[in-house]
């Protein structure tokens, strides 16, 4: 395309002048554009409308005609656009509940990973186990990606411990292929745990373990830019993101806190979470040192 006389022209076809004519006259007052008689409302069906724009969406091309001048739209709002179809269409993935309901804490268990540079620790990666019922996170720091051996390693002290500590048995494990393992598989059969897989390449199947260590990445992203502290600490703001978002509300747990849900069936009371002493990072502390304690100053 080339611009022409302040168009875009595809076919430019130069013609002789010598063949012109022009009738030159004045415009009638009341047929002038002027600011007092502004160019006339342009008509064009929905579809029409739609192209124009560059293919909105149909609440935007429903409200252009309320929030923009010239438009005057004909017939229905609205257009079904093929090209719309094919130029903005996204993989859809299944957002069905289980048909189970989960009525006790660690019944049923989420897992999922993140990967981020090395810590001061030497720690890489970090693996998530959520507990459905309540929201609980629990976290463990890994120093290598994804070996079976220490994702194994976790689940032998994750699940004793849950065994010992509350007295709570899981039953099911649900995560993405990481743990489609032959070891594990047989590992979590003898301890009487169902696993339940997403299909290949779909991790939003596990969609709840993925938003959970999501939001839990985000607190600890934004608590760590606030306080200007090195990535490199990322181990000790993600505990403690974890730690604090135990304790807030959540709209899912009829807005009480993961804290409050998990820790008032183990003991059988309305169990609050204690606040009193949360700071905020960056906020001034003191070290008490060696000799204060010892009082020899």
């Amino acid at each position: 395309m080339k611009e022409i006389h302040s168009q875009q022209v595809i076919e430019y076809i130069p013609v002789d002048r010598r063949n012109m004519a022009f009738t030159a006259r004045r415009l009638p007052q009341r047929k002038r554009i002027t600011s007092r008689h502004p160019r006339p409302k342009s008509k064009g069906s929905a579809e029409l409308w739609h192209y124009r724009m560059g293919h909105p969406g149909p609440e935007a091309l429903k409200h252009l005609g309320l929030n923009s001048l010239g438009v005057k739209l004909k017939g229905p709002s609205t257009a079904e656009c093929p090209h719309c179809v094919q130029a903005k269409i996204r993989r859809q993935t299944s957002r069905r509940p289980p048909d189970r309901e989960v009525k006790k804490p660690l019944t049923e268990i989420h897992i999922d990973w993140t990967d981020l540079t090395e810590a001061y620790s030497g720690y890489v990666r970090v693996m998530y186990l959520h507990d459905n019922f309540s929201g609980r996170s629990f976290p463990y720091f890994m120093k290598t990606h994804g070996t079976e051996a220490e994702n194994l390693q976790v689940l032998r002290d994750f699940i004793p411990l849950m065994k010992k500590k509350y007295n709570l048995d899981i039953k099911t494990i649900r995560s993405d292929n990481e743990l489609n393992r032959k070891k594990t598989r047989n590992w979590l059969r003898l301890q009487g745990i169902n696993l339940e897989l997403s299909a290949p390449r779909t991790q939003a199947q596990n969609g709840y373990a993925e938003r959970s260590g999501a939001v839990i990445q985000e607190r600890a992203r934004a608590m760590r830019l606030k306080a200007n502290l090195p990535h490199d600490l990322w181990p000790e703001i993600v505990n403690c993101a974890v730690y604090l978002r135990e304790r807030t509300p959540r709209y899912h747990n009829r807005w009480k806190s993961p804290f409050k849900k998990f820790y008032s069936y183990v003991y059988g009371t309305r169990k609050q979470p204690p606040l009193a002493h949360i700071k905020a990072y960056r906020c001034r502390a003191y070290t008490i040192i060696k000799d204060a304690q010892l009082k020899r100053n």
